[in-house]
Order: structure tokens, then sequence, then C-alpha cells
């Protein structure tokens, strides 16, 4: 038995596996196993008696990790051998691990941690290696002799003892899952990932899936790539990732715009492995670098691509409500005030839509009192969302923002003549 003394201070090391995230642990435990060609990768939780999740495994058939590769892959942070290939060594996959710390996310699952390796050598052999870590000494790697096997190539992870998995039991746990590796899984329906038992299909989760442009200058060049945004039938959620061309994801930035939407953003540029972790600063930079003009410009995108939506889903809505003689106006507006209070009206009724009760007569009702609301006291929408729904800040914020920025002349623009049913 061999051990591997990690050559990287132990709080750096527990800095980079962002131990109060562990769904981020799964993700890159499941990245790594796509780095190493698997079709097949296998996320299993282990729950107490009490039900209490205890322990995590993540399984994969890949070409596993032959003797001479396991020094590479433990002993440095930032050496790993990704970083230099663009492609994975059989399958000629994009990469994900090339910056040779994925494996230090696996102090996030367990204060116990094993990789049970099944890999080909050199010279051909198959030979199995079992590599174990402890929280307790991060820097410490012990990696066991190799023996010759028969057994198929992969790897297994397993953690254990760590006292706050629960959140990989979570529903939102599996969707974050699906939602990172949606591009990657729907370019490549032969892979399978499994999660709790349920096999992640993101493409059945797709309410829209629209791609865009994005082009920016800097320092006299012009760049180019490509915004792929998703909008998500079922979730919660909504994130931007920075990808490389091949939507493998780089960064995650911290928060997204538009909580009226439920949507994965991915900004797709052939160079945005060379600007890893560096989007906090860049957004910050006095002196723009060519990440922080490319961060303006897809913030701009993605915005006018939400307030198209917001224009598009405010006609559906309202022609939806008509349809159901629920909405509270009759004919044409016969003056231009009406014209303006109608917008302001739609603009308002369908930024706070998931707080209109289903029941038809109960939404008839609301949309009713809304109208007389707004037609009392239209400069005070703020109070009024209090007073029927307390509307949160983030919401607020974005009808706020609708109404300020976008202006009522350009929301009377966006919507067609509205006829009665």
């Amino acid at each position: 038995m061999k051990t591997y003394r990690l050559e990287a201070g132990d709080d750096h090391v527990q800095k980079l596996a962002h131990e109060n995230d562990p769904v981020r642990a799964v993700i890159e435990l499941v990245w790594n196993s796509l780095d190493a060609d698997s079709h097949h990768v296998d996320v299993a939780l282990h729950r107490s008696e009490t039900d209490v999740v205890v322990g995590v495994d993540v399984a994969d058939d890949g070409h596993g990790m032959a003797p001479e590769d396991i020094a590479t892959e433990f002993k440095w942070v930032g050496n790993s051998w990704k970083r230099t290939a663009l492609r994975s060594n059989q399958e000629g996959r994009p990469l994900h691990g090339r910056l040779g710390q994925g494996r230090l996310r696996a102090f996030a699952l367990g204060t116990h941690v094993t990789w049970d390796t099944v890999g080909d050598s050199i010279d051909g052999k198959r030979l199995r290696t079992v590599i174990r870590a402890r929280a307790t000494s991060r820097n410490d790697v012990e990696v066991s002799d190799p023996l010759e096997t028969s057994d198929a190539k992969g790897t297994k992870f397993t953690g254990v003892g760590k006292e706050s998995l629960d959140p990989l039991a979570r529903d939102t746990a599996a969707e974050r899952v699906g939602r990172t590796l949606a591009p990657y899984l729907i370019a490549r329906p032969t892979i399978t990932v499994t999660y709790d038992g349920n096999r992640i299909q993101p493409s059945d989760n797709i309410h829209r899936d629209t791609t865009l442009p994005v082009e920016w200058e800097h320092n006299g060049t012009v760049c180019h790539g490509k915004l792929r945004i998703i909008e998500w039938t079922q979730s919660k959620e909504r994130e931007i990732h920075l990808c490389d061309a091949d939507a493998v994801v780089v960064d995650t930035l911290d928060s997204a715009p538009g909580p009226d939407f439920t949507y994965s953003a991915y900004m797709l540029w052939d160079d945005m492995p060379q600007h890893h972790d560096q989007w906090p600063l860049a957004r910050m930079e006095t002196t723009p670098t060519v990440l922080g003009v490319l961060l303006k410009e897809l913030d701009q995108v993605l915005d006018d691509y939400l307030d198209t939506r917001r224009a598009e889903r405010r006609r559906e809505l309202v022609e939806e409500w008509k349809s159901g003689h629920v909405y509270p106006y009759d004919g044409d507006p016969s003056s231009e005030e009406e014209k303006v209070e109608r917008a302001t009206f739609d603009v308002v009724a369908t930024t706070i839509r998931r707080h209109i009760p289903k029941d038809k007569s109960k939404k008839r009702l609301t949309l009713g009192l809304l109208k007389d609301s707004i037609q009392q006291r239209p400069g005070d929408v703020a109070a009024l969302l209090d007073e029927y729904v307390g509307l949160p800040q983030d919401e607020r914020e974005q009808l706020d923002r609708l109404l300020r920025n976008t202006g009522l002349s350009r929301v009377i623009r966006a919507q067609p003549t509205l006829r009665t049913a």
C-alpha cells in the first residue's frame, strides 16, 4: 500500500471541497464518470432505518484508473491530464474535469471516502486498486497495492460518515443534476445517468429550447458564442451556466434574472475553460476583460429574451382568460386611457399569475378586484400587490423593473388588439 500526500494546504483542500453543498459534489463525480467514457452512471443513496441519508455511491462503467494514473489524479491539485487534453481517451468526448479538483468535492459526501477502481495498466493487465481518504487528514490518500482481476472496468465511489446528506434526498437534487447535465445528455441519448433509482431524462422536462447568437468585442477583436436557454416544465429554479462550446459546464453564476421563469441558460464559448473561476472578478473590473464584456452582453441578451417571452406569455394568458370568460374587460378599449389601463392590468395580472386562484369563480373575482384596485389606485402597484398576495421581493422588483424600464408605451405596443371570445 502507498500513501500519497496531496500537495496543497489542508484549508485549501477544505475550501475546494465546498462541503456544505453535497449535490454539487455528486455532480462533479458524475462529470468525472462521463470524462471516463462511461455509458452508465448510477448515483445510489444509502438510508438509515429512520430514512436519513447516511451515505452515497457513484458507480460507473468507464475505463477506470490504472495504477500509473492514480498518482497524477490524487497527488496534485490542478495537474490533471485533462487540463491539456481536449477530449476523452477512448470516445473523444468533451472533458469537464480539467482542473484536477473533482476528487476534492468528495469530502462533501463523507468523512470517509473510497474509490474502488478497475482499469487496464500499460502492460495490458486488468487491475483493481482501492483508494481511501479521511476528512480528519484530507491531504493523505491511501492507495492499495493493485490486484489482478477479471472484473469489468469502472469506478465506484463511496462516501459515508457525513451527517448533513439529506439535501441529496430532496426532489430538487435530482432536478439540479439533470439541469446541469442537460445539454450533454440530450446530445448523447445512449448515456444513462440514474439518481436514487430514477433515470435522469432532462429532455422530458423541456418546455422551450432556444439558442441565440451572442457577439461581443474586446480590444478590437469580435468574439462569438451562443446562449442556449431551456425553460423547464417542472422546476422551481433558474440558473446560468458558463460552458465550453460543447456545453460542458465550467462555472455556474450565483444568480439569474427572471423570477417569473424557471430556466437554465448555458453560455457556450470555446475559450470559457481558460476563464474558470474568473467571473466574480470579471463583473467588478473597472477595465473590462473579455469575460467581463461577455457577461454584460449575456445579461442584455437574456433580459431581451425574457422580455419577449413575457410579452408572448401575456398575450397567451390574456387570451386564455378571455376564452374562459374571467377577463374583467369587454370589447375593445373605448379610449387611450382605457388602453393604458388594460396594458397596466395585463402586466400586473400576468406577473402575479401564480398567486391567482385556479377555481374559475375565484379567478374571476380576483381579476375583477384587481381591475377595480388599479382603477382606484393606479400609482400604487406595490402596495396593491402586498394587499392581495404579499408578492415576494424578487417578483416585486421584477414587476417594478418591467413597468419602469419597459415603459407602458412599449407594453401597449407588445399587446395585440384584444377582443372578447
